[in-house]
């Protein structure tokens, strides 16, 4: 069903058409619009280079990886650094909660191509040409190891920066690292770059000296509008849970005309803590006599004390004592109706 089959006639003008879509949304009970997806329910995909697309991990076992294959076939597995490694993506599956380093290295190695392909599409700032891709008027280098002997020309370079040892940045992609001077970057006061730390993914200016990579500027990754990624992966499903039966017109009409959208998040929600209960009594019994918000999320941690393994601390999570104190909630009804 959608926002047409509510509509007396093929065409109309914006305002019937508004009114058509509000009498439609008015059946429609808003709480079956709002979906709670598990963080273990969520789809674990993972970006298959070869196919340009995102795989379920189940099927990584019968996919090889085009870097894969090539490493491969010297025996020599590397992670993101270059370094040698006992797997490759296509050897990890999920296995619980804990797993080896092995996973971890992956991880960058997947978040690498995940934003690269997406660098790869935008249409504002690469260019292709006969000679190249330019990045905001730079080559843009497909890989650190392309650079080597390419000097007194300036480069945009993708990739991790990382540290090999105290105060020596580098930036490393899946074929290999390079130094970084940064004596020379000048950052302006309305400077736009934003917060950058270890193991970002980033777009470093600058040329190549004597193997040093001499940094001009550098900057994150531009965003991707949600609309594009959507038409680069259709029929991806990346979140889960049931699927609606309107389209995405129907909904955004929908969103549009509803004034209690809101959802209010509470984070450290101390149950054990007197004071945090007392909040929490004053918070619902103040939206007892008021319209509701579509939900309220309550996060962790929910224990003032930290859990550390093997400490004394651990009573305290032993039998879900500050999860009881969570039983507060059937004193409000109207949360269980939610």
């Amino acid at each position: 069903m959608n926002a047409g089959s509510a509509m007396s006639e093929p065409y109309q003008d914006k305002n019937t058409a508004s009114q058509d879509i509000l009498k439609f949304s008015s059946r429609i009970d808003e709480r079956k619009l709002f979906s709670v997806v598990g963080a273990f329910d969520v789809p674990q995909l993972s970006y298959d280079n070869t196919k340009g697309t995102f795989v379920n991990p189940g099927l990584l076992s019968k996919l090889i990886d085009s870097s894969n294959v090539q490493t491969n076939q010297k025996n020599d597995k590397r992670s993101v650094s270059g370094k040698k490694n006992e797997k490759t993506y296509s050897d990890i599956k999920y296995n619980g909660l804990i797993t080896d380093s092995s996973a971890k290295i992956e991880l960058f190695r997947q978040r690498y191509d995940i934003i690269r392909q997406r660098l790869q599409r935008n249409d504002t700032f690469l260019r292709e040409t006969p000679s190249g891709n330019l990045w905001n008027g730079c080559m843009f280098i497909d890989s650190i190891s392309s650079l080597k002997g390419r000097e007194d020309q300036d480069f945009v370079i993708f990739g991790m920066l990382s540290q090999i040892e105290e105060g020596v940045y580098c930036i490393e992609d899946k074929e290999g690292r390079i130094k970084l001077d940064l004596s020379e970057m000048v950052l302006d006061e309305e400077d736009s770059t934003g917060i950058i730390t270890m193991n970002s993914f980033i777009l470093v200016e600058g040329h190549l000296n004597d193997e040093v990579f001499i940094v001009n500027s550098l900057s994150q990754p531009p965003p991707e509008k949600i609309s594009e990624s959507k038409s680069a992966f259709q029929g991806v499903d990346f979140f889960g849970g049931h699927s609606f039966n309107y389209d995405q017109v129907t909904l955004k009409a929908i969103e549009d005309l509803d004034d209690n959208g809101a959802i209010i998040f509470l984070s450290e929600v101390w149950l054990d803590r007197p004071e945090v209960l007392n909040a929490l009594r004053k918070l619902f019994n103040g939206f007892s006599s008021s319209r509701l918000p579509l939900a309220f999320v309550l996060a962790g941690n929910f224990n003032s004390v930290p859990y550390v393994p093997g400490n004394s601390s651990i009573s305290q999570y032993r039998g879900g004592k500050a999860l009881k104190r969570s039983s507060l909630l059937i004193n409000w009804r109207f949360l269980l109706d939610l």
